[in-house]
């Protein structure tokens, strides 16, 4: 008996040895009853599997009964540490801190022993000549139906004849390619959309390489109809269905982007997204508080708008960096949602009837918050330009139209006397208001309640100081207009130096020398000088020329103004 237990010893461990030829050769010998008794044997073998397989699923299913019974009184415990913890005061929480902390480097001391002991254990195990370490090996199981009986813990197999450690079985790989599009649906259920994309990918390697025909045709249907549904979520994803989504600024969408561009959906990804941001926009522009401070109300619409539309424009060039067509459709998309900015611009700031220096401070904020788009190669100041010329031009005209029409109206009540303000107290108001202007009049006093200037001329001072510096504040907001601007400024003094022209017969002569050194010698290059200054021109000389002809006729009148010498005759009472 040992001797045969010696001999299949040696013939099991030689290097020959083939598994399969001395399962054939032992049952070449044998009869009939021997097959039916291994097949008996193999069934009495399976119930026991099966019993043991119950057994262990059993106990397993009691470990995690008790484990999760553990970690529920774990629960508890934490819950009621907490609670303690919140109702002790803290200088008692400080102390068990300390104290804790003091006890963990006890803890690593222990670990710190148990590993010294596992080495301890290892060393003495190799230390032993007689003991012999099995390592277990990738082995290929023996066909079952050779009607061999092994033990679960013990197969008797051969090695891998393919030298090639963790390649996967070309069966395993038909079973987890038919369960892949199972997988598929759970990963899109599950809103994993980059698990599913990543498994899709591999789908389309592993049918690239099989040589099965007519698998690759039935699993290419589902993997396509796969691809559509997680296309379709994507989709859904992009479109805005909650305030909430809207407002993650363009980064939100930054994912589901991405993923439907892998897909190949480049220009529904393109379209989807620009939609989602001018939802945004929307959305926004609906937050705002509608202010009667035009000023405030172009900042928050530059907030909402402008601002939104720098940002999409840097995330889009980095999600689309190597796709240069959908360029194009970027900025045919900023330029409507500028569009429908100039619409709420224009009717918050120039149909509530702002004055010239207001329009000049929204219109720098305007401009000011396109600067952004140069940076990103995207300039769109020309556009806002045109969608704002028509209106800066009407709103031009409607002040010059004012201003010519009080002017008019204070040129046909003028009776070309000195001004009489009744009293000193009134007449020091009147020249502190002048001087508020930016106009001084104090060289013009008469008397102690009048001033040698007419009350037409103090009028006319008083309008046309601040129209000039207005409208150069607006000349150098909206360089688009400044013809416009120019054209209202030398329309205005024609009117007045018109009419100075004109000396009526009865006019006294010395009153209407000094209003005429008043405006020919004073206010007109008070004027010219803050028109060149605020509007910050390089070259001011065609419209001064312009001016200057237009006082021509009264230069003969001209002296200097500001000469301090210079003493008023008294008249009589007006």
């Amino acid at each position: 008996m040992k001797s045969w237990k010696n001999s299949l010893r040696d013939q099991v461990g030689s290097a020959d040895f083939d598994a399969k030829t001395f399962v054939a050769d032992v049952l070449r010998g044998n009869s009939g009853d021997v097959v039916r008794n291994l097949r008996a044997l193999r069934s009495a073998t399976q119930v026991c599997l099966q019993f043991f397989a119950n057994d262990c699923m059993a106990k397993v299913l009691l470990e995690l009964e008790g484990e999760l019974s553990t970690f529920g009184q774990l629960l508890g415990d934490q819950k009621l540490l907490v609670e303690s913890m919140m109702s002790y005061p803290f200088s008692q929480t400080v102390g068990e801190l300390r104290s804790f902390t003091q006890r963990i480097p006890e803890r690593r001391n222990l670990v710190q022993q148990l590993l010294d002991a596992v080495e301890n254990c290892v060393s003495q195990l190799r230390e032993n000549p007689e003991r012999e370490l099995v390592f277990e090996s990738d082995l290929t199981q023996l066909n079952p139906e050779n009607m061999i009986a092994s033990a679960p813990s013990y197969n008797t197999a051969t090695p891998s004849p393919g030298g090639v450690q963790g390649k996967r079985d070309s069966a395993v790989d038909l079973e987890w390619i038919k369960e892949l599009p199972d997988e598929l649906d759970v990963c899109i259920a599950q809103r994993d959309f980059s698990s599913a994309l990543d498994l899709l990918s591999e789908a389309r390697d592993f049918l690239a390489e099989c040589a099965d025909k007519e698998l690759v045709d039935e699993l290419s249907k589902k993997f396509d109809q796969r691809q559509k549904q997680l296309a379709e979520k994507l989709i859904k994803e992009l479109k805005p269905v909650s305030d909430k989504y809207l407002q993650g600024g363009p980064r939100a969408t930054r994912k589901a982007t991405t993923l439907l561009i892998k897909l190949g959906r480049i220009s529904e990804a393109c379209d989807l997204y620009l939609k989602n941001r001018s939802a945004s926009i929307k959305f926004s522009i609906k937050e705002l508080k509608v202010i009667d401070n035009a000023v405030q109300y172009v900042e928050q619409l530059n907030r909402a708008i402008c601002n939104v539309i720098v940002d999409t424009v840097r995330e889009f060039k980095k999600l689309f960096a190597g796709h240069s067509i959908c360029f194009s459709v970027l900025a045919v998309w900023a330029s409507s949602e500028l569009k429908s900015y100039a619409t709420l611009f224009l009717m918050h700031v120039f149909d509530s009837g702002c004055s010239l220096s207001v329009a000049a401070r929204c219109i720098t904020l305007a401009f000011n918050s396109l600067e952004s788009l140069t940076h990103v190669s995207l300039d769109l100041s020309f556009q806002l330009e045109i969608l704002l010329h028509q209106s800066v031009d009407k709103l031009i005209l409607d002040v010059e139209r004012l201003i010519i029409d009080a002017v008019n109206l204070r040129i046909a009540e003028d009776r070309w006397r000195p001004y009489n303000l009744q009293s000193e107290s009134n007449l020091a108001k009147c020249v502190q208001d002048m001087k508020e202007c930016g106009v001084d009049v104090s060289n013009a006093v008469c008397d102690g309640c009048r001033l040698w200037l007419t009350s037409q001329v103090c009028n006319f001072a008083r309008s046309v100081v601040p129209f000039t510096r207005d409208l150069a504040l607006l000349r150098e907001a909206a360089t688009f207009v400044s013809s416009s601007c120019d054209s209202a400024l030398l329309n205005v003094w024609s009117v007045e130096l018109a009419y100075l022209s004109q000396k009526p017969s009865a006019v006294d002569e010395n009153v209407y020398k000094k209003n005429v050194e008043f405006v020919v010698g004073y206010l007109l290059p008070l004027c010219e000088q803050s028109y060149e200054r605020v509007a910050n021109l390089q070259n001011f000389l065609l419209l001064k020329q312009k001016l200057n002809e237009c006082a021509e006729p009264l230069v003969q009148f001209y002296q200097p103004f500001t000469d301090e010498t210079q003493d008023f005759e008294a008249i009589g009472e007006v």
